[in-house]
Parts: C-alpha cells; sequence; structure tokens
C-alpha cells in the first residue's frame, strides 16, 4: 500500500469493521501489502482503509489496475520481489473482482427486549456501524481526516490457475483523477476445489413479505418475484437452501417490523365454511415454493407453525363473515390440525413436495400433544411430516430428541450444558438425524449490526467445532422501516432480523446489498467445509482438522450486550489465525499427496483390472490380540512385531492408543501368537507421537538388543523434532526411557515421519555382517534421509549418525513421487539392497530402486506393477520355498466406465500379501498371486485405513502378521465419514503358503 499527501491506503483484517472513529489508529499504521489464501472455487475477501489527509479529497475513484501471475512458486512463503512475473489482461479477470464501498448505518447501542410490538423505536444512544457493502467505485468527496471502507470480494473459479497471483489496486483522485496511490493484495490460489454441495450448511428464515412492503409491490405478483429473484439467489450464493414458509398468522407473534396489522401473514389461508368445516387456500404458499424452486432452492421446506408464539390460530369465518381464531390449547385444536395436516399431506403429496416438508417448531412450542398429532398423519409412504425444531432448553425438552428429525440448538445452551449436547449429539448422530446450532438475541458472540464481523465467522467456526452439521438465523431480511440508515429494532439488538439489505426504494435495478456479517457467515461456512473435505482425504490429516477445531474458544468476554473491546480485539486475532492455520493445514495435506477435490460420482469408476488372482484367507487362521473396551479410546494403530532370534515363539508387538499418536501398548506372546500378555512400558513411551517401529538388533558378537523408534513429526502439538528411541537388552522385559536425537537439522526444526520405516544391518567388503544398522525415513517433503546406529564400543551408548539426504541425486523423481515410507530388504544371496517405496502422489504406482554398495548409492526409481502398489510395505523371504512377500496396505487403480476419459483415480483397500519372487521385483512383473488376509471397512470415501503390519516368519514355513483395521462392518457402516471415531483393533494371521495354496489357489 502506498501513500500521499492526500490520501493514504491501510490493510485492515476482514474480522474488523471499522468506522471513523477508527481513523487515528489506522492513521498510526504503516501501508503495507494484503497477503490471503484461497482454494478453487472460492471467495477471495480483502478490506482496506481509505484515510484522507489535511484536505477534502475530491473525484475518487477505486479500480483493478493491474494482476499478475506466477505458477512456479510451490511453497508458502511470500516474497513479493519474484511474484508476478506474467501479467494476465484484465478482461479475463475483471469478472472476478468487485469493489464495494462499506456504508455506516446507525445502531442502538441496548436492547429493550420483548415487549408491545408497535412501541416506537427508542431514542438516542447510537453508534455508528460499517454494514452496508454498496457495489459502486467512485466517492465524490471526502471530507479531510475521514475514512472509507472499502472491500474486495473476489470468486475464485474452480478451473482458476494454481499459484500466486498480485492484484494491484489503483485509487486515483482528483482533477482528473491525475494522482494516484496503490495497493497490492498478493493472494495465493491452492490446488484444491471447493465442493460445490456444501456438507455444512447454513439457514437463514426468509420473510418475503417485508421486500414486498419495502419496495411496494403485492406480495406473490410478477414485481416481487422479479425483486425476490436475486434477493434469493444471493442467499443460494452463501449456502443457503432451506426455505421458510408459514402456515399460520403470526408465528412468532408479531416480532418483525411491518406497517401492517398483520406483521407476518400465513401463505396458507385458512377459512372455516358455514357448514363448519376448514377450507386451506395454497395460492401463495404454492407460488412462493415454485419459485424457489425453480431457482434451485428449496430442498428442504420449513413451514411455521402448530405452536404459533399467540398461541393463536387466525382464520376467516364465513358465517360471520369476520377473522376468527382458535387457541392452540383448545379441546378442539388437536382435531383441527389433524383436519389441517391431512389436507397439507395431501396437497404437498399432489406436488410432489411432501417429504421436503419440515414443520416447523420454535423454543416455546415443543408439546406432547403436538407431537402427537404430528406423528398421527401419514403420506402415502407411511411416514408422516419431518419435523424443524430450534431448542433452548435442552436438558427440559429432551425427551422430544428422537421426534426432531432437524435439530437446531442455541449457542447459549451449547455452551451451558455442554454435556447434556454432547450427549444428545451422539443419540441424534446414531439416529441418523440433523442437528445444527443457532444463533438469536441476546447471544454473545453475536451477529448484530454492532458486532465484529470475526463474531460472525467465530459462530460458525464454533457450531462446527461442537460436531454441529449446519447454523440456523433468524432471519435473513426481515428489515426494519428504514434499514439503510438505521437498523435499530425496537425489541431486539440492532440488526437482529436481517443480514442483507435492501437498495434505495427509488433504485432502477433494486439489488440485494449484503453486509460485513453476512459475508462473514459465508466465509465461515466455505472454510468449515473446507475442513471437513480435509478431514476426508486421510486419517491423519482428519487429526489435524480435529486439532485446530479444538483452538476456537468456547466463549468470550463481554460487557453489557457485547463483547469488551479486549475480547473483541482477541476474536479477530483469532479468527485471523484460524483461517491461516486453516490454509497452512492444506498445504501440508497437499504436499503430502491428497487431492482436494469434488466427491466424484463412484457409480461412473471402476477397478482396473489386475493380471494375479487374489486369494481370500479364511477367518480359521485370523485371531484378535485386542479390542478396545472403552467408549472413550476406539482406536488402536498401527502395529510392529519382532520374534526373538534364538526363539520364534518368543514375539513382541507394539502399538499407539490412536492413529499414529498415543501412548504405546506392548504385549508378549510366548507361544507364537497363540496368547498375549501385556507388559509394563517406560513413562516417556505415554508421550509418542508417531507409528512405534521394533527392531532386533544382532551383534557379531552374539549380543541381542531390541530397539523401539518414534518419530517426532510436525503435528499433535508436538514440540520439537527427530526420533525417540528406547532400548532394551532382556527381551523386552525392561527397557530404556525414550531419548531424542536430531531434533534439529541445518539449524531448522527436523519433523520425522515413520522413522525408522527399516533398519536394516549393514554388511563388509567381505560379505560380513557389522555392528551397523542403516534406518530410513522421510520428512513433509517427501526427502527421504539416511541415518546410521552404531554403539560406543567403551560405554555402549547408542548413537544416531547426522541424517542425510540419500535420494538426493533422484530429487526429481522422488518429489515427483513423493516416496515415503521405504521398506529394504536384500537379495537372497545379500549383495542388493531393495527399496519399497509408498507414492504418495496417488498418480503414480508404488516404486522400487536398489543400492549395491549398502546405501552409499541407488538406482533411479521406477514403478512397479499395479499388482505391488501399496502403502507401507514390509518384506519376509518365505522360509520353506524362498518366495518373496510383501504386505501393505492395498491401493486401487479407479477408471471411468468411459473409456474416453482416460484419468484415473484411487481407493485404498483391505490389507494385502503379494506373492512372488524377488525377480519379480528385478523385472518388474506381477508375480504369482496375492492374498486378501482380512477386509477393512474403514468409514471413508477413500477406504482402507489398515495395512502397517507387524510381519515374522517361523522355521517351518510359519507366517506370522498383525496389523490394525475397521474390522467390523457393522460397527463402521453406522460412522459414516468418521475413520478416527470409529472402532479400529489389532487382529493377527497366522499361516503357511501351503495353507493358501491347498485351500484356495486354483479356486
Amino acid at each position: 500500500m502506498t501513500a500521499t499527501n492526500s490520501i493514504q491506503l491501510i490493510p485492515v483484517s476482514t474480522n474488523q469493521a471499522i468506522t471513523q472513529t477508527d481513523y487515528s489508529d489506522l492513521l498510526q499504521q504503516k501501508p503495507q501489502a494484503i497477503h490471503e489464501t484461497v482454494w478453487q472455487n472460492d471467495q477471495l475477501m480483502v478490506q482496506f482503509a481509505i484515510l484522507s489527509q489535511t484536505k477534502t479529497v475530491e473525484n475518487i475513484h477505486v479500480q483493478l489496475k493491474t494482476i499478475t501471475f506466477n505458477p512456479q512458486i510451490n511453497n508458502a512463503a511470500h516474497h513479493e520481489e519474484t511474484l508476478g512475473t506474467h501479467e494476465i489482461p484484465l478482461e479475463v479477470v475483471e469478472n472476478w473482482f468487485k469493489i464495494f464501498m462499506v456504508q455506516e448505518v446507525d445502531a442502538h447501542t441496548g436492547f429493550l427486549g420483548y415487549g408491545s410490538t408497535t412501541r416506537p423505536l427508542p431514542i438516542g444512544d447510537r453508534q455508528k456501524a460499517a454494514e452496508v457493502l454498496v457495489e459502486q467505485h467512485m466517492i465524490e468527496s471526502m471530507p479531510a481526516q475521514h475514512l472509507q471502507a472499502v472491500w474486495i470480494q473476489s470468486h475464485i473459479p474452480a478451473e482458476a490457475p494454481v499459484g500466486h497471483y498480485k492484484a494491484t489496486i489503483a485509487v486515483t483522485f482528483g482533477e482528473n483523477s491525475a494522482e494516484e496511490v496503490t495497493g497490492d493484495i498478493y493472494f495465493e490460489v491452492l490446488e484444491a476445489v471447493l465442493a460445490d454441495a456444501k456438507t455444512f450448511d447454513i439457514e437463514l428464515w426468509q420473510n418475503p413479505y417485508a421486500v414486498a412492503e419495502y419496495y411496494g409491490v403485492e406480495p406473490f405478483s410478477k414485481a416481487h418475484f422479479d425483486l425476490l429473484e436475486p434477493h434469493m439467489l444471493k442467499y443460494r450464493e452463501i449456502g443457503g437452501n432451506a426455505i421458510t414458509a408459514t402456515i399460520v398468522e403470526e408465528a412468532w407473534a408479531g416480532q418483525t417490523y411491518s406497517k401492517h396489522e398483520t406483521k407476518f401473514p400465513s401463505m396458507v389461508k385458512w377459512t372455516k365454511t358455514a357448514a363448519g368445516d376448514f377450507h386451506f387456500d395454497y395460492e401463495d404458499f404454492d407460488s412462493w415454493v415454485r419459485f424457489n424452486k425453480a431457482i434451485g432452492l428449496g430442498d428442504k421446506i420449513v413451514c411455521y407453525t402448530l405452536a404459533p408464539w399467540t398461541n393463536q390460530v387466525v382464520y376467516f369465518d364465513e358465517a360471520s363473515q369476520q377473522m376468527a381464531s382458535f387457541a392452540t390449547d383448545a379441546d378442539e385444536a388437536s382435531d383441527n390440525w389433524t383436519v389441517f395436516l391431512k389436507d397439507f399431506m395431501a396437497h404437498t403429496q399432489a406436488q410432489g413436495w411432501s417429504r421436503d416438508i419440515c414443520i416447523g417448531i420454535d423454543e416455546r412450542g415443543f408439546d406432547e400433544a403436538i407431537f402427537e398429532v404430528l406423528e398421527a398423519v401419514k403420506g402415502e409412504d407411511g411416514q408422516p411430516f419431518k419435523v424443524a425444531g430450534a431448542m433452548d432448553s435442552i436438558v427440559a425438552k429432551r425427551h422430544f430428541n428422537p421426534h426432531i428429525t432437524d435439530l437446531s440448538v442455541g449457542t447459549i445452551p451449547v455452551k451451558e450444558s455442554a454435556d447434556e449436547f454432547a450427549s444428545i449429539m451422539e443419540e441424534r448422530d446414531a439416529l441418523g438425524l440433523k442437528t445444527s446450532i443457532y444463533s438469536c438475541t441476546g447471544h454473545s458472540p453475536g451477529n448484530f449490526s454492532l458486532n465484529a464481523p470475526a463474531e460472525s465467522y467465530w459462530t460458525i467456526a464454533f457450531a462446527y467445532a461442537n460436531g454441529a452439521q449446519g447454523f440456523l438465523r433468524w432471519a435473513y431480511d426481515s428489515w426494519v422501516e428504514d434499514p439503510l440508515r438505521d437498523t435499530t429494532h425496537n425489541a431486539f439488538e440492532a440488526g437482529d432480523t436481517f443480514l442483507v439489505f435492501p437498495s434505495e426504494k427509488d433504485a432502477p435495478d433494486p439489488q440485494p446489498q449484503s453486509s460485513l456479517r453476512l459475508e462473514k457467515l459465508a466465509q465461515g461456512v466455505h472454510d468449515v467445509n473446507k475442513l471437513i473435505q480435509l478431514a476426508q482425504v486421510n486419517p491423519a490429516i482428519d487429526i489435524q482438522v480435529q486439532d485446530l477445531l479444538k483452538t476456537v474458544k468456547q466463549d468470550y468476554e463481554s460487557e453489557g450486550y457485547y463483547l469488551t473491546a479486549d475480547s473483541k480485539a482477541q476474536i479477530i486475532a483469532d479468527m485471523d489465525l484460524f483461517r491461516r492455520d486453516l490454509h497452512d493445514l492444506t498445504r501440508f495435506a497437499l504436499k503430502e499427496g491428497f487431492k482436494l477435490t469434488p466427491a466424484r460420482d463412484d457409480a461412473d469408476w471402476v477397478e482396473t483390472e489386475l493380471t494375479i488372482p487374489t486369494y481370500h484367507l479364511a477367518d480359521d487362521f485370523v485371531t484378535t490380540i485386542e479390542r478396545p473396551t472403552e467408549p472413550e479410546h476406539m482406536y488402536l494403530g498401527q502395529p510392529d512385531m519382532i520374534a526373538m532370534p534364538d526363539d520364534e515363539n518368543h514375539l513382541l508387538i507394539a502399538y499407539p492408543k490412536g492413529h499414529g499418536a498415543g501412548p504405546i501398548i506392548l504385549q508378549k506372546s510366548l507361544d507364537g501368537g497363540e496368547s498375549w500378555e501385556k507388559q509394563s512400558t517406560p513413562r516417556s513411551w505415554e508421550e509418542s507421537y508417531e507409528t512405534p517401529t521394533l527392531y532386533n538388533l544382532e551383534f557379531t558378537d552374539g549380543r541381542v538388543k531390541q530397539v523401539l523408534i518414534s518419530g517426532r513429526p510436525n503435528w499433535k502439538n508436538n514440540p520439537v523434532g527427530g526420533w525417540q528411541m528406547s532400548v532394551s537388552e532382556d527381551k523386552g522385559a525392561t527397557w530404556t526411557e525414550f531419548e531424542n536425537y536430531h531434533a534439529r537439522l541445518d539449524g531448522e526444526d527436523h519433523w520425522t515421519t515413520v522413522p525408522m520405516a527399516s533398519l536394516v544391518q549393514l554388511y563388509d567388503e567381505n560379505g560380513q555382517p557389522m555392528d551397523k544398522w542403516m534406518g530410513v525415513y522421510h520428512n513433509n517433503d517427501f526427502i527421504n534421509y539416511k541415518s546410521y546406529l552404531t554403539f560406543d564400543e567403551a560405554t555402549a551408548e547408542p548413537h544416531w549418525s547426522q541424517p542425510e539426504a540419500y535420494l538426493a541425486e533422484h530429487r526429481q523423481l522422488e518429489t515427483l513421487y513423493q516416496i515415503c515410507e521405504v521398506g529394504l530388504f536384500y537379495s537372497p544371496d545379500k549383495k542388493t539392497l531393495s527399496a519399497l517405496g509408498r507414492s504418495q502422489s496417488h498418480e503414480h504406482s508404488s516404486v522400487v530402486f536398489h543400492s549395491y554398495d549398502q546405501g552409499q548409492t541407488w538406482s533411479q526409481p521406477q514403478e512397479l506393477p499395479l499388482e505391488l502398489w501399496g502403502e507401507r510395505h514390509k518384506v519376509q523371504y518365505d522360509p520353506e520355498s524362498g518366495r518373496l512377500l510383501v504386505t501393505f496396505r492395498q491401493m486401487i487403480q479407479l477408471k471411468h466406465v468411459n473409456p474416453a476419459i482416460t484419468e484415473r483415480d484411487w481407493l485404498a483397500g483391505d490389507w494385502m500379501l503379494w506373492v512372488g519372487t524377488y525377480q519379480d521385483i528385478l523385472s518388474l512383473t506381477e508375480g504369482e498371486y496375492r492374498i486378501r488376509l482380512i477386509q477393512d471397512w474403514t468409514p471413508s470415501r477413500r477406504g482402507g485405513d489398515t495395512g502397517y503390519a507387524g510381519f515374522v516368519t517361523q522355521s517351518d514355513g510359519t507366517l506370522i502378521l498383525a496389523s490394525y483395521g475397521h474390522w467390523d462392518k457393522h460397527v463402521s457402516q453406522n460412522n459414516p465419514n468418521d475413520p478416527l471415531g470409529d472402532l479400529s483393533y489389532i487382529k493377527q494371521v497366522k499361516f503357511k503358503l501351503s495353507d493358501i495354496e491347498k485351500n484356495e489357489k486354483g479356486d
């Protein structure tokens, strides 16, 4: 940002609303560039202030001057001098950017509360609120020492090129626009496409009658619908879909502003005929629903209500030719409601809408008699209408929970009764029922005119962090008399009843005008849906999503009706940080090779056929090592296993209580895995941050040590890098405490993933084993490191050498394939060290490379056949036949049913064992056959969370393997898209290849 003697440009967080009272503070700030990050199919939002200096400034124009693009930078750092190498013609991107002037309105600082619906507005006690986003590029005049907030919003298309952009905004002023100041907006578009369909949604109650009254048109006339179309399309744009309808007069007892006697009419007109029967006119209701359906809204039609706040149902009485009513608690009420519901059911069935209808009940109307009437009237499918309810007293009204299809709970009871709400969520999730959270009058942080925009963003983050599937608010557009000048209501906080603004009444082309509050709610919905997409790509990423959500504070200190000044500053800073952390997590997921694209239609994709058979291991060979029983610890993760060199029936297995990270459990078997016994472990094993790995170290003098190694990746609040190791000299009976190694490398934190993925003993030039082992692992940038383990001859203390990037010669391929979790093994003659690597790009099969000099140099990585495509390869030789055995988590290549579509996709599959020869590895051939050891039922669209395995062999040809997985189909299928909340535990298989070849091969 630049400045002149007349004008200065200052960047402002979009989480902050600024008015003239902020002028002095902003004037002290230095002009600087704005930095933002977005996904594809996302919204870029930035804000800056124009500050006039010592004189009036005339003829101010704000426009996009240039935009440049650099697709080359692939890291999170912004280096301004290197950006902007390619200028993009403005006509290509000018439709991306919209420029708004932020218009201030008056807002009453108090809150009168419920009372007469006709009482006048309160006098005095007004503050200016930065509210209305007015799309314009010009300001005719700015007085001296004045500020104007400018909001720039850009829709980033789904096909927008990935990379770094620099948009320069020019502010010209003076005679003939001769003077100019500029501001730079640097933004990065990540290779992640935000899905159009939102898993977490927003519902804002609409009041079409308010729109008609403000513009002076007949409700549901053509003129009305012409006004409503852009108005409701704006609602759809921010993520809304549900529509609000009324089936009685004054469902909310006149709480909305109107000059008319009836503040909020019914869309269904009730008439009681002279014969005493009820007749219902659906003309307005049908017009409203059809209109919304035609523009892509209305998958849920919430109809208010069987429980009006007036406790009266108004109708026209033909006999008296007057309006009349019956009380909702009158004796005849149930009969009258039954008549209506039967008629309404028949009508909506005929229209094809009955399964979209939800009967709305708002806070006060939860009554057993209402639910009895509702559930007694059923449609042709045998089902009653669904129910949507907003509930504030979740403890007293909990028994209604199973009857409410779509429940919304206020932020206050969520905070005050957190345990009860969590229990309700658990119950509703088990029943497959949707739960959202709502905010309304009296709630703080809030969504009113005088709240910081950050509070609206926080509201969405708070809702999702507490497990909700959506957000609800009263209301979208229940305007007061003159909303463009004063948002004060005669009962509630200013701005409570609307989030969108109208145009001026005499505007030639009236359009909805958004607010900072509304845009930040929309941004929150976008960002929560990003988190949902991130969580679905991989369980480890999901853990980081959950960690990020835990940073959302449950409350902030208030004073009166609003946050204190300190709390307001804090929530602005917190939400700015939350968004940065979200996009840092996105970068991490992309570096890990995960694709962040909208879900495909699975029906259009089929598995690529393999050329060798896959056999299925019989259940007779499968046993359980541990299945958790504690509800709060249902996930046991990736195991490793070793057998003692002098007693092949003496086994040790270690695994975490959690996915990768978590306290390490150690078990021992003295009978070849027939039974297992838990062992005591060092205290430091409680602080494990990565999948543990177990190895025997056989020294040349006959001594044997066991080591357990655990990495230090950049997750789960791990404070330092490197890796931890414990040593045992008594077959695992006792262990040293963890000692950490190489926390920093080249002056930076050295975050490590799955060390040691392999640890192999090295041989001298005569082919004799040495007391030296080489371990391998990788980091977040898919740089694969090696480190040598030796022991001091005098003290027996372990020593790990300085880590070295052992594939540096092949860095381009290492990056392309995203090689990681390398499994090392020797050729049968022990002259060649071979490596099978996981390809985290998911666009390539697994890879193989070889070393002929004990790991000093390596051949160029090559892709393996799809039969070996997998993750976390562990290798052994079959003691009976000498064949090569590789266990891994299967990866499945998908191809489109349309042969013209050459794109490929992938799924993770089951726990697999490949059977072939070492020559198959050298020649890149398919092998002999595969064995599916156990089927995994991970509740994720991408499939399997299994296959990290411990693998030992016995001299008689017995193979013993153990892995974790989601083994219980009936449990996992009730936990959709929640792998880490699902039951995962440890199973073992024990068999010989001859068992397979005798019983399965050829079947």
